[in-house]
């Protein structure tokens, strides 16, 4: 089971990896930790969230998203520690077992507070942080507190709070991992405590913690969304990490949205959805049409108009090509000295009976000496 799960996560698709619970307590850890070996070049794993209940034993671990864990093996240190083997390090060890003493970290007892806290040696903008912690002993889960900065105070809840972990002094209706997003833009991440659990004082001892980002190319909350797959005029691999935002542009014809992942609703089409169907001046008038082109029904536009839609003025922009095959040649009108475009466009106009007034207003800008009548 567990071979097939660390096959299933090195595949880059974001199809989900379901894990009956029966095998997830036995086998994560493992093939997590072989995984991030495996790939320690890039650190990337797919991985959202993790969550059962042990009273549960038909519960399913769900992983999907494409992620990187930014905090693993970074520069750690805390208030005080326990004993050597117990130092800040063995939190960003990549090593998420937590069932006994040896696998945490751990400040010293009988101190008025503790604290721990680690450089990411990069700036994280609203990123996922999971801590471990121990599960052999609950009492220094109540009270803790997490902080964020940009910058390495000595004051360690200098800062942004981000979360407040609450409960039974015992810590037994505490979950035994913690996920939560910490918004904001920051590089320092402190857990803090100055509560009293066991007598022992404020004590702060946990297996694990890792602070979780897109990798690069994907976005969303849960690292799921490819940047690659969104609809910009300006296409490019990679993005805003958390909305997709397309740069500027915006979206191709048919799309619309912040990331332009969303297809135009019914009776607008177009760039960014912004042209309404209904107002087309297509001969045939219809409140619904390709969300794409907006092109109006086979027998074409309103008099003076052309293009795919009908939108375009049939008085400028080659106005004089569609309409030639209507006026005829120059020499249907003696005094016409020539064909420009606009001109041109004006007579079609006349002509054919509709904008008249435009068109002979358009004739006496471009020919202001002759009449438009012997």
């Amino acid at each position: 089971m567990a071979d097939l799960a660390a096959k299933s996560a090195l595949n880059k698709s974001v199809t989900p990896l379901l894990i009956p619970y029966s095998d997830y307590k036995a086998s994560i850890r493992t093939y997590i930790r072989d995984l991030m070996q495996k790939k320690s070049d890039t650190h990337e794993l797919m991985l959202s969230y993790v969550s059962f209940n042990n009273a549960d034993t038909n519960k399913i671990a769900k992983i999907s998203g494409t992620v990187t864990n930014v905090a693993e093996r970074k520069q750690a240190w805390m208030s005080s520690t326990f004993d050597q083997s117990h130092a800040a390090t063995k939190a960003v060890d990549g090593d998420t077992t937590a069932d006994g003493f040896s696998h945490v970290a751990h400040t010293a007892t009988d101190q008025s507070s503790a604290w721990w806290k680690v450089d990411l040696q990069t700036t994280v903008r609203s990123a996922r942080v999971t801590l471990y912690f121990r599960t052999d002993f609950k009492y220094r889960r109540n009270g803790v507190h997490l902080y964020t900065s940009e910058t390495n105070s000595v004051h360690p809840k200098e800062g942004n709070l981000c979360h407040n972990v609450t409960g039974r002094p015992d810590g037994a209706d505490i979950p035994d991992v913690l996920n939560v997003i910490c918004p904001g833009t920051w590089r320092y991440l402190t857990v803090y405590t100055d509560t009293d659990n066991d007598g022992d004082g404020p004590v702060l001892d946990f297996a694990e913690v890792q602070v979780w980002i897109c990798t690069v190319g994907m976005y969303g909350p849960d690292c799921t969304r490819s940047c690659s797959s969104r609809h910009c005029k300006v296409l490019s691999s990679t993005c805003d990490h958390i909305t997709g935002t397309c740069r500027a542009g915006g979206c191709q014809d048919g799309w619309m949205g912040v990331d332009c992942t969303t297809e135009c609703p019914s009776g607008a089409y177009g760039a960014n959805c912004a042209k309404n169907c209904s107002s087309r001046p297509c001969k045939t008038s219809s409140t619904s049409c390709n969300r794409i082109s907006g092109a109006c029904p086979d027998d074409g536009c309103e008099d003076g108009w052309m293009g795919a839609d009908c939108t375009k003025d049939g008085s400028k922009d080659g106005g004089a090509v569609a309409c030639a095959t209507v006026i005829g040649s120059c020499t249907t009108w003696p005094r016409v000295p020539d064909c420009s475009s606009v001109f041109t466009a004006a007579l079609c106009r006349l002509r054919r009976g509709s904008w008249w007034l435009r068109a002979i207003g358009a004739w006496n800008r471009v020919l202001p000496n002759i009449p438009l009548w012997p």
